[in-house]
């Protein structure tokens, strides 16, 4: 679906791709970009990205269903009612010079048909311009928010929600016409329906070279407001299969593994393989590497497999 966005205030298109697990290269480009920036906007976009992509990773690991296209829904849906199916979208373009990737957002349909937000995260410059920036965006997260819409309305899903924090829950508030929103974002349908059209409308006027009166009052919102969604206390299961491979790799293995993941120089040689393995999950946790991580581990053990 391409999508609407503002690049310095000029109408730009932007497309949502489903993401499957050879898109994440963009995450080690923001990473550097950040490079020693302090400012925390900026730093949890990159760390609940990160984030994003390790709940991406462990539920793929652990048999939930991630779709690659808006008819699997409808499939998953017809096959079983009851059926909980994962989705990350990367909200994708050829005209920002910081990165191909402005945007993701990972999201869930429960079992009684409820669209669930989890994540919801732009580009760390986007999140936050620095003070020189040539290239200000708007509109990144209205764009992923219409997208799920969209899918809530094709599942005909009577209910989105999801968690909001203390700098999103007025975006929400105002955007969907809720009467209170402070930590949890309960949006039904009739109020995502009307959001939709406004929005529809909006951007068909634009498209059409009218004013949207709608249109630059969410962008204004946005800014005020950043409607990013995400929190690290939001504890999921680490795929118990990789786990289990990293734990069955011989010894040799896993030290590569911790060159790769630049922690080899804190293993001791008394340390028994056990020990090894938790101390390269400790550290790959706390620098947000458990997905480059979980991709080595299984890149050797298909090795030996094969």
């Amino acid at each position: 679906m391409n999508l609407p966005v503002k690049l310095n205030k000029q109408r730009q298109i932007a497309s949502i791709v489903f993401a499957e697990g050879h898109d994440f290269s963009f995450l080690e480009k923001w990473k550097k970009q950040l490079d020693k920036d302090t400012l925390p906007a900026r730093v949890d976009s990159v760390a609940f990205a990160h984030l994003a992509h390790s709940r991406y990773l462990s539920h793929s690991h652990e048999g939930t269903p991630y779709v690659t296209g808006t008819e699997e829904f409808k499939a998953y849906i017809n096959d079983n009612p009851k059926k909980e199916v994962g989705c990350l979208v990367l909200l994708t373009c050829n005209w920002f010079p910081d990165s191909d990737v402005l945007g993701l957002c990972h999201f869930r349909r429960s079992w009684c048909n409820h669209i669930v937000l989890d994540y919801l995260r732009a580009h760390p410059f986007i999140t936050a311009p620095t003070k020189n920036c040539r290239n200000i965006v708007n509109g990144v997260g209205l764009a992923m928010l219409f997208y799920v819409t969209e899918i809530a309305r094709q599942c005909k899903s009577k209910l989105i929600w999801g968690e909001a924090t203390q700098n999103s829950h007025k975006f929400y508030k105002k955007v969907f016409k809720l009467p209170s929103v402070k930590d949890l974002i309960y949006v039904p349908q009739a109020k995502f329906g009307r959001f939709y059209d406004r929005i529809k409308k909006g951007w068909n006027d634009e498209e059409n070279q009218k004013r949207s009166a709608i249109i630059e009052e969410i962008n204004e919102i946005e800014v005020e407001h950043p409607p990013f969604l995400g929190t690290k206390a939001n504890v999921f299961i680490p795929p118990r299969k990789s786990i289990q491979h990293l734990l069955e790799l011989p010894r040799h293995e896993k030290l590569q593994v911790a060159r790769v993941l630049k922690v080899y120089a804190k293993i001791k040689p008394d340390m028994t393989d056990t020990e090894v393995a938790k101390l390269i999950i400790q550290e790959a946790t706390e620098m947000n590497d458990l997905d480059k991580l979980w991709g080595e581990v299984e890149k050797h053990s298909k090795r030996n497999v094969g």
